[in-house]
């Protein structure tokens, strides 16, 4: 069993190259998804989410409000702080008791991929054995969120400002995939080779 650590700033194409991995078999854990449960009304970390941020980042129905608090986080690096001294805790649990699980389950897979866009940071304390970053050009990173999103430029360009730069992540990385492909078989290939290397390592 191969424990695989997966970042990337947003637009990169860290969440495709996860599914490619998905479906070469190896079992992945989203960080992301888990985050959105995570605020779940009357959950914990809901309680110290609104304790701290206040009412205002609440819909009617009581719900946070996300795209309100986003506003608020990331025109703020202490308040994004903030959140994720809050968040992550919950998060990286839930990441721990998933790896156990599967580890009890399957027994020995071959390879479990955590995606994780903040991999590097000071409190993520889940082990893992190499880690993948996936970089792309600023100007395909800005095309992609874009199209998918609907960010203007300067909001994409804030939330890139509180992410590590592409030299600090390749920097700590063990395998780097610059992601500036148009067509998704090409990455695919890039992928497939670093899937085959990562598996290599575990025999």
């Amino acid at each position: 069993m191969i424990i695989v650590g997966l970042t990337g700033v947003i637009g990169s194409g860290k969440s495709t190259v996860s599914h490619i991995l998905s479906e070469l078999g190896a079992y992945t854990i989203d960080a992301d998804e888990i985050s959105r449960t995570v605020l779940d009304k009357d959950t914990p970390a809901y309680f110290e989410t609104v304790e701290h941020f206040g009412r205002k980042i609440l819909s009617c129905d009581g719900t946070i409000n996300r795209k309100e608090l986003a506003k608020i986080v990331f025109n703020n690096k202490a308040e994004l702080e903030v959140l994720n001294r809050i968040t992550h805790k919950y998060i990286f649990i839930k990441m721990q008791n998933m790896i156990d699980k599967y580890i009890s389950a399957s027994g020995s897979g071959d390879m479990i991929v955590l995606d994780v866009p903040l991999l590097f940071s000071d409190d993520f304390n889940i082990k893992y054995d190499k880690s993948v970053v996936v970089t792309a050009s600023r100007e395909i990173i800005i095309k992609r969120v874009m199209l998918r999103d609907g960010m203007d430029e300067s909001e994409i360009l804030s939330r890139i400002k509180n992410q590590l730069t592409d030299e600090e992540l390749i920097k700590r990385a063990d395998f780097v995939i610059e992601n500036n492909y148009e067509n998704i078989d090409e990455l695919r290939t890039c992928v497939t080779g670093i899937y085959k290397e990562l598996i290599s390592l575990n025999t």
